[in-house]
């Protein structure tokens, strides 16, 4: 099923072996509300409607801010599952994954500070089409659990600054 990745796993590890500054990368979206709840989010040339249900008061054009969080998650996955298993030879030829996150709005409507405003769970359901043994299978579980950028993300605390800046674009937010 489509490309195989090994290759490019051993190049970009020998690469980082050679020279980790190589390693290191940044990634800029904009976001800038539209009207409502709505926003655009703008990364590289692509941009993405994000809206909340007309339950919260959104007007349902797009998916919400957390169900973005939660298709990052999903995608990190597939793209790394598919990477190790190819970098494992493992055979893998496919990948979906549910995901269901909780959250108690409570929190987010400043109801009370006893109730996180975020996710309280998440379970992630991975299915995967493949000849692998179970052993190799939940062995390259492990390793996509260690390698995975956006599950890291939800794992660990991620230092993030917040700024004011003045004025507010009149323009759409484009792409750095």
């Amino acid at each position: 099923m489509g490309q195989n990745f090994k290759a490019i796993v051993e190049q970009m590890q020998s690469a980082l072996t050679e020279d980790a500054s190589q390693g290191r990368a940044k990634f800029t979206v904009n976001t800038q509300q539209i009207e409502g709840l709505r926003s655009e989010a703008s990364a590289r040339q692509f941009t993405q409607v994000i809206d909340e249900p007309e339950s919260i008061g959104g007007t349902d054009l797009g998916p919400s801010p957390v169900e973005v969080a939660l298709a990052s998650l999903g995608s990190c996955h597939e793209i790394t599952y598919r990477m190790c298993a190819d970098e494992l030879d493992i055979p893998l030829d496919g990948i979906a994954v549910k995901l269901i996150g909780n959250i108690d709005f409570q929190g987010f409507f400043g109801v009370t500070e006893d109730v996180r405003p975020g996710f309280g769970d998440i379970r992630v359901e991975v299915a995967l089409n493949s000849t692998a043994s179970n052993d190799e299978l939940e062995r390259l579980k492990q390793i996509v659990e260690a390698r995975c950028p956006v599950l890291d993300l939800f794992r660990n605390a991620t230092p993030v600054s917040t700024a004011l800046v003045n004025p507010i674009s009149k323009t759409k937010a484009t792409a750095v």
